[in-house]
């Protein structure tokens, strides 16, 4: 298991225990991890990605959100978002239908904008 991975867990399981203290109530194990894999596949990041990485190499940011001007139900905006680190995505990403990092050395943000 890679060290992001690890910190990712370490972030969701924060959120999870977070939220069950405001809701006044504990989480089992079982809740606990059924939550904890629902907020990881969210996180559409290629794990292959994050190998050889460190806290500081940059990336695109792509993000699935609500798109509240439409009337629509279900209706979704993609949001990109360029030179965020890989721990900023996912921070950024927890709010997010779903979400992506790129790393530059795998798209440049200006190649991900002219395939969009």
């Amino acid at each position: 298991m890679s060290v992001w991975r690890i910190e990712l867990d370490e972030m969701m399981s924060a959120r999870i225990e977070g939220l069950a203290r405001a809701l006044g109530t504990s989480v089992t194990p079982l809740v606990h991890e059924l939550l904890q894999s629902a907020l990881r596949a969210r996180n559409q990041t290629e794990a292959i990605w994050l190998k050889g990485i460190d806290e500081h190499t940059l990336g695109t940011g792509l993000f699935i959100i609500p798109d509240v001007m439409k009337g629509e139900i279900g209706a979704v905006q993609k949001i990109i978002v360029p030179d965020l680190t890989y721990e900023d995505c996912v921070r950024r990403g927890q709010a997010a239908i779903a979400f992506k990092w790129v790393p530059h050395t795998v798209q440049s943000y200006e190649d991900i904008m002219k395939s969009t």
